[in-house]
């Protein structure tokens, strides 16, 4: 099983080469009880988040090797971006028109770009 900071920094680091090789605006955040997120942010504010849970991301890991522990978290977290279940996401009915076709776009995206991980 990986630490809690090795997930974090893989978390964090996937997210980081996600966000540059399809030019999104990507940023940490953190809640009020300190919980971390990864957000994107389309052009008119609306957002698209990925609560990093620790626990989750351990068990994850837990009994695979590096190369396959590596692409769960990275499955995890691209898999997360792109259904955006998180509480703080920006809802489809309080997004613009452009808001919306830049969400919808940007599942596109993030599944093709999972499609390029390399796998185990």
């Amino acid at each position: 099983m990986w630490s809690k900071r090795r997930c974090r920094e893989e978390a964090i680091n996937i997210f980081e080469v996600a966000c540059q090789e399809l030019n999104l605006n990507g940023s940490l955040a953190h809640d009020n009880e300190g919980r971390e997120f990864l957000v994107i942010t389309a052009p008119d504010g609306a957002i698209r988040t990925y609560y990093i849970d620790l626990l989750i991301l351990q068990d994850r890991t837990d009994g695979w090797g590096y190369d396959r522990a590596l692409w769960e978290v990275r499955k995890d977290v691209i898999m997360g971006l792109e259904t955006g279940y998180s509480d703080f996401c920006t809802s489809p009915l309080d997004q613009s028109e452009r808001d919306h076709d830049y969400m919808f776009d940007l599942a596109i995206k993030l599944l093709r770009f999972f499609d390029r991980v390399p796998t185990y």
